[in-house]
């Protein structure tokens, strides 16, 4: 339990200096970090300069991180706990391979998967009476 707890420490300590990863390249080299680049897969109306583009998929896994994070300390707890960090680390991908894919430049797609990771959270939170069916399981 000792080493779980260093190795998700220092993956937080890693989440959080990710945040700033962008301050550091403009830092560093103001001319690079200023130059507008059209890096997404699918070609992008316009571009964006790397310093922004640093910082935003920075933040993407400074999300999927926590949500690891949270995801593997809470297992151990509990199940339901375990789900919905689970679902915000699957959200966190989405969105990360949805940014680099065209800039998240498809709205309702955004919405959609927005919803149903709410609703999928809402059910996990919300108490439910055990279930009985009409017939006994086969277990």
């Amino acid at each position: 339990m000792k080493n779980l707890s260093i190795q998700l420490g220092v993956l937080l300590i890693v989440a959080l200096l990710l945040t700033e990863a962008h301050s550091l390249l403009y830092r560093l080299n103001p001319k690079l970090a200023d130059r507008e680049l059209n890096l997404f897969i699918k070609k992008h109306s316009f571009p964006l300069s790397l310093e922004w583009y640093v910082k935003q998929t920075m933040d993407s896994f400074y999300i999927i991180i926590l949500s690891f994070v949270g995801a593997k300390a809470s297992y151990q707890y509990s199940f339901k706990l375990y789900c919905i960090f689970s679902i915000c680390f699957l959200y966190g991908l989405f969105d990360l391979f949805m940014f680099w894919y065209n800039y998240k430049d498809i709205p309702t797609m955004f919405w959609g998967i927005v919803i149903a990771a709410s609703l999928s959270i809402s059910l996990l939170i919300v108490p439910i009476k055990k279930w009985k069916g009409k017939y006994r399981s086969l277990e």
